[in-house]
């Protein structure tokens, strides 16, 4: 076809516009060709490759040969290790910024599982060196340059420095001014008298669990001064309980039904 494509104006019943989508659906089906022996031939599989199309599309040779880093925050399902091998197979030297770049971001990541939203300066350092297994002062140099662009922010706390990701950050702030509001606001219920309250519910369908809560209840009562502390001592279990206890105080409760 890519030789003789002109051969199409002898075919009997093709006429110009076909031919011209014929022509067109091909050189888009030879551009997907290359990509994909491009992509197989430094290791990557053809699910992985299809996503790499999908995402890049005619770009796909271009963005890996130039950061393949990119693929681990563009791509779901590729990592730090699946990029960095290709990067390994495409020639970017192991020292290369990209790639200290794309380590920190991958250590301030996975940190995110233990519940962070930030690493200790050193602590990234350490942990980056040992990932990427390159001089210290090459992490220095993409830390810098992170900083300087943006994509990590530098913050001091209780005179400890803080390596965040902006985006982390922004959440954590958020979620802090958010309970801020919430704890200054002016209650919007009654006071709840908590002996009371589990008293009133005794009978219901939670009597097997009674014993325990009441106990627990009495443990932590002096804190529990609120509907939100109802809610944790309580349960999800007690919804109905709680809901009972707002429509006997002259609540309006909507939304809700109980199908104990």
């Amino acid at each position: 076809m890519h030789r003789e494509a002109a051969e199409l104006q002898t075919v009997d019943g093709i006429g110009p516009k076909r031919r011209e989508r014929i022509a067109h659906a091909w050189q888009e089906a030879k551009q997907v060709r290359e990509i994909m022996l491009f992509l197989h031939s430094h290791g990557v599989s053809t699910s992985r490759a299809v996503r790499i199309f999908k995402t890049y599309g005619e770009q796909a040779i271009e963005k890996v040969r130039g950061n393949p880093y990119m693929l681990a925050k563009d791509i779901y399902g590729i990592g730090f290790a699946t990029a960095d091998q290709i990067a390994q197979k495409v020639g970017i030297p192991r020292d290369s910024l990209d790639r200290a770049s794309a380590g920190i971001d991958h250590v301030l990541l996975e940190t995110t599982s233990d519940g962070h939203c930030a690493l200790p300066l050193g602590k990234l350092k350490l942990a980056a060196v040992k990932l990427l297994e390159v001089p210290e002062e090459t992490v220095e140099h993409a830390l810098s340059q992170m900083l300087t662009g943006g994509s990590l922010l530098l913050q001091e706390i209780d005179g400890e420095p803080l390596i965040f990701l902006p985006h982390l950050r922004r959440a954590e702030e958020g979620i802090a001014a958010r309970i801020k509001s919430l704890a200054e606001a002016e209650l919007i219920y009654p006071p709840i008298d908590f002996e009371k309250a589990v008293a009133w519910c005794e009978g219901g369908p939670f009597d097997k669990q009674e014993a325990r809560e009441n106990q627990m209840a009495k443990n932590v009562q002096t804190e529990m001064e609120s509907y939100e502390a109802g809610l944790f001592i309580l349960g999800l279990a007690h919804l109905h309980s709680v809901f009972s206890n707002l429509w006997a105080l002259g609540f309006k409760v909507t939304g809700y039904s109980w199908l104990g």
